[in-house]
């Protein structure tokens, strides 16, 4: 009979005891989905957060109700200091989940394909399957770590070398009379694990594909209120905000100087040496990191010594002699002064023999972070590994089996004694350790430390100077970089260094045409004690009367600005009437008048031809005095009220726009930043189909620019919207903001994002 559990709610009340602080409303969402997935049939809950929403808080609360309520439950996590962390905060045992499930006293062997020779004998350790877990609950923190990927050495894997699928096996959930379930929690901004898209731990859709199991899922957004003042969180959620919209335009990391601090190139150094309590540095590329930690050393030792006393290092393999997890750090204890080496021959592809010289070195290492505990361990390190690349070389590899046969001649690989002396051979099983005072992001995640400075390598080719400095060679608007930002920067606690963070913008690489159309240039241009009209209640009451007052801005400013230089020399507007594309005048000075018409085109604006009307026209010397003053009537400025604000406010629609598309709203604040050491105002915006267009004024000039924006919220073009122009000088500052605009360094120097 399946294990049955009592109605969620009694735990539910003790869940919420056991969190010191109000919820946030995110939170209680949550809280109500558990209630719903302990009374129902799923066994599987997704739990989503963010850096600082408090997932890992619900995590402990959960944990404690349960035990409270006695009911079995495990807390587990991918790696060895993330399981630390998880102990630490819940105040529970935690383990790794290798540790969990998998059984390192029973190694079994099994047939594996291999590209060169078809099929091979490869040893796996299996699941510990004969434990009890009938109505357990596993609690799994940092889940967007836990990879599906098929993952073995040469010679050991753990399981069937995919962790997601043997967890789901060892855990039961496939078994409806096991009664378990399992809480995944993770932050889905993160790093997707090695060789994966996604993180699979947190995705429904893989669940039900793969495993034919469906989730209910909750996601915390809302930092918690112990994290609202936490300016790291501020600016990792911003990153995140573009991870989770899609859009890519922008990054820039606004320092305060006590949270997050930026660093010179030749301030890393000694900015290291000062930070006392836990540290690392993270950078992008295992190039930068091992130069990263040659440098640190030889700060710290004054050289560049053998691997010794105190040095930090970090396993970047799993070792199934000594139970240590790929990415647990450790401190050197002690070291040999001298290497152990031996040369393996072996044989190539072309006939001809290759010599590879293995070296070995004896430590004594504490690693911390073993599922919560220390561990100190006596072994041989293979030194080939500690500053070589990123993995071990396949001919490395392949020398490493062939010393082991070489040592064990009379062993056979179908011999029952031969897997047990290769899992416990010192020499085989050597710990592969790199220095870890510099770690790769991927190394990194699942820990957090008090200080953490971050080298920007990223798409970066080396120039000299510090390691991960350089130019960059690569765009950088993908979500990959944005994943990687958001978890290096969620590694600090307390402080985050930024060595040369890349800064950009979704004006980065814009083409900016703002010509200066010719008809314009050959214009008289409007200065400083041009003529302005403000249009008041009179100027209503003056366009009610000749029935504009419901016609358009361009014919309502036409007769304002012809009138108000009529006025200016004695001549009165007695009428004004329209015929087609036609619009007639009627002027008038004592017994003298004039008429005249105006063209306009099919977007209902004025062409800027004239003509007089003989018709119309009693005075000659009247008509010629009149089109002399109609040139050059577009340098009258109108201003209406809502042209007399710097910026216009923002209306409910263009609220939700921003909300939208941020780099809209990047745009406006950006402009208006800048549009006032050039004594300029944005009197309208217009928000048009992939296209911004701003209208610009000052005294009596006018400009309007478009603003042009593909689909991925990245600005491609500023083009002059001719028409709606009238100064050549206006333009010409137009341009010089625009370039300034496109500057990678703008938004860096000006504080804004």
């Amino acid at each position: 009979m399946p294990c049955q559990f009592k109605p969620f709610y009694a735990v539910t009340m003790k869940l919420n005891l056991s969190i010191p602080f109000e919820t946030t409303p995110c939170q209680a969402e949550a809280i109500r989905k558990l209630e719903d997935f302990f009374a129902g049939s799923k066994r599987v809950f997704i739990m989503k957060g963010f850096a600082g929403s408090g997932k890992t808080t619900l995590l402990g609360g959960l944990a404690r109700a349960l035990e409270r309520d006695k009911k079995k439950f495990r807390l587990m996590a991918p790696t060895g200091r993330a399981a630390r962390v998880l102990s630490r905060t819940t105040g529970l045992e935690a383990t790794t989940i290798h540790r969990g499930i998998y059984s390192l006293d029973d190694l079994r062997e099994t047939q594996a394909s291999d590209p060169e020779h078809g099929r091979k004998l490869v040893y796996y350790f299996s699941l510990r399957m004969h434990d009890e877990v009938g109505g357990t609950t596993f609690i799994v923190d940092e889940s967007s770590m836990i990879s599906n990927v098929y993952s073995q050495g040469e010679t050991f894997r753990f399981g069937s070398g995919r962790l997601l699928d043997d967890l789901m096996t060892y855990a039961r959930i496939g078994d409806p009379e096991a009664g378990t379930r399992i809480v995944f929690a993770g932050d889905p901004a993160q790093l997707p694990p090695v060789g994966m898209s996604t993180s699979p731990a947190l995705d429904e859709a893989y669940f039900l594909t793969n495993y034919r199991t469906q989730c209910l899922s909750a996601t915390l957004t809302a930092v918690t209120r112990q994290q609202e003042g936490s300016h790291i969180i501020r600016v990792a959620d911003m990153v995140r905000e573009s991870i989770t919209s899609g859009r890519f335009s922008s990054f820039f990391i606004p320092a305060d100087g006590k949270e997050i601090i930026r660093l010179k190139e030749n301030e890393w150094r000694e900015k290291y040496l000062e930070m006392a309590g836990e540290k690392l540095i993270i950078a992008h590329k295992n190039h930068t990191v091992n130069a990263i930690n040659r440098e640190v050393r030889n700060r710290l030792l004054g050289g560049f010594p053998p691997i010794g006393e105190n040095d930090r290092v970090i396993s970047c393999a799993n070792n199934y002699l000594y139970g240590i997890m790929n990415g647990e750090f450790g401190k050197v204890i002690r070291a040999a002064t001298s290497t152990i080496k031996r040369t393996v021959h072996l044989q190539g592809k072309n006939g001809k023999k290759k010599k590879i010289v293995l070296s070995w070195r004896e430590v004594e290492v504490d690693f911390q972070g073993n599922g919560g505990d220390g561990k100190t361990i006596n072994a041989y390190m293979l030194e080939n590994f500690l500053e070589g690349g990123p993995v071990l070389s396949p001919e490395e590899r392949q020398a490493l089996y062939v010393d082991f046969r070489m040592r064990h001649k009379k062993l056979k690989p179908r011999d029952p004694e031969f897997k047990i002396h290769l899992k416990n051979d010192p020499w085989f099983q050597a710990l592969f350790l790199r220095y870890g005072y510099a770690v790769t992001c991927h190394k990194a995640q699942g820990g957090e430390w008090d200080d953490v400075l971050v080298f920007w390598d990223y798409g970066f080719i080396p120039r000299g100077g510090s390691p991960g400095t350089g130019e960059k060679t690569v765009n950088l608007q993908h979500a990959d970089f944005f994943r990687w930002a958001y978890t290096a920067m969620t590694r600090a606690g307390k402080r985050l260094f930024l060595l040369e963070p890349p800064c950009f913008h979704p004006f980065t690489g814009m083409f900016h045409a703002v010509v200066i159309p010719e008809k314009i240039s050959q214009l008289p241009e409007p200065g400083e004690g041009s003529d302005r009209v403000v249009v008041d209640h009179n100027w209503q009451k003056r366009l009610e009367e000749v029935s504009l007052d419901s016609a358009g801005r361009e014919r309502q400013d036409h007769y304002i600005r012809l009138t108000h230089r009529m006025e200016q020399a004695g001549i009165q507007v007695r009428s004004v009437n329209r015929k087609y594309y036609e619009v007639f005048y009627t002027l008038g000075c004592e017994k003298e008048t004039a008429r005249f018409k105006f063209w306009l085109n099919g977007k209902e604006k004025f062409t800027g031809r004239f003509a007089p009307v003989p018709a119309g026209t009693g005075s000659q010397a009247l008509s010629e005095k009149v089109s002399a003053m109609l040139e050059n009537l577009d340098s009258i400025e109108v201003i209406r009220p809502e042209d007399q604000k710097p910026d216009p406010a923002e209306t409910e629609d263009e609220k939700r726009l921003f909300e939208e598309y941020p780099f809209l709203e990047t745009l406006s604040r950006t402009l208006s930043m800048l549009v006032p050491g050039y004594r300029v105002t944005i009197s309208r915006r217009d928000h048009l189909p992939y296209r911004e267009r701003y209208h610009f004024i000052r005294h009596g000039q006018r400009a309007a620019v478009d603003f042009i924006y593909n689909s991925r919220g990245r600005f491609t073009r500023a083009e002059t919207v001719c028409e709606a122009c009238n100064s050549r000088h206006l333009l010409t500052d137009l341009k010089e903001m625009i370039e300034y605009l496109t500057r990678n360094d703008m938004p860096c120097r000006s504080g804004k994002q």
